[in-house]
């Protein structure tokens, strides 16, 4: 049964976009969830410091959506749009994501300079995690799909846990440029998983809830090739 649910998904999912939170809370004051805008704004997602040193987000973020050639980071941008200086950044995606798929192994590591502003907020969970619960998503896309006004929110949802993917249905749910964001599991406070894909778009057109979809950190392969990288 669940391999059913998960083929009809990854069928949706390949004509959606990934898009901060439709049906969100305004995030105020939490300086370790950043927005990442990569050359000539050609890509913006959401990502989040783990240590001083080490950014974690989406591995397709790193990828141009037309000829898929690689995107350097240009700007790190905080709390109150202030923004980051970029330097030295090395970028690191997971050995095993494959640009174009919908792959389980879409997460990716910034090893940056110290951020003298890091507050310790979000922390990797275990493998222990549970299949099914509450989560809160976060996000610092765009918080009206009409609009092009970025924000900050979060809030707080139903998941389950299928394989490498994580999913939640209906509101709140993940929007344009929330891709990287970080995925907490209610119960331990920990990050269980980031920010993917979306079908919100779609999905309000026919007028139905949108399913939203992140990729499991809990994963073996995507907890380890954390820990390796991060500094």
């Amino acid at each position: 049964m669940a391999s059913k649910v998960l083929i009809v998904l990854i069928v949706l999912l390949q004509s959606s976009q990934t898009f901060a939170l439709i049906g969100g809370k305004e995030l105020l004051n939490t300086k370790d969830l950043v927005r990442l805008e990569f050359e000539k704004r050609e890509s913006i997602c959401s990502g989040f410091y783990i240590t001083p040193f080490t950014i974690i987000t989406a591995a397709h973020c790193f990828y141009s959506y037309q000829d898929h050639h690689f995107l350097k980071l240009e700007k790190i941008v905080a709390d109150q749009e202030s923004e980051i200086l970029v330097t030295n950044a090395k970028q690191i995606p997971h050995p095993q994501y494959y640009i174009g798929s919908w792959s389980p192994n879409d997460v990716a590591i910034i090893q940056v300079d110290e951020n003298h502003h890091f507050e310790g907020t979000f922390s990797l969970g275990d493998e222990e995690t549970s299949t099914l619960g509450k989560l809160t998503l976060y996000g610092t896309g765009i918080t009206n799909i009409k609009s092009n006004i970025y924000g900050r929110s979060f809030g707080a949802n139903t998941f389950v846990r299928l394989f490498s993917f994580i999913f939640s249905f209906g509101e709140p749910a993940i929007a344009p440029h929330d891709s990287g964001a970080p995925i907490i599991e209610n119960t331990t406070h920990r990050v269980i998983g980031i920010a993917s894909k979306t079908t919100t778009t779609m999905f309000i057109d026919q007028f139905l809830p949108s399913v939203s979809i992140g990729t499991s950190l809990m994963e073996k392969s995507n907890l380890d090739f954390v820990r390796l990288n991060k500094k």
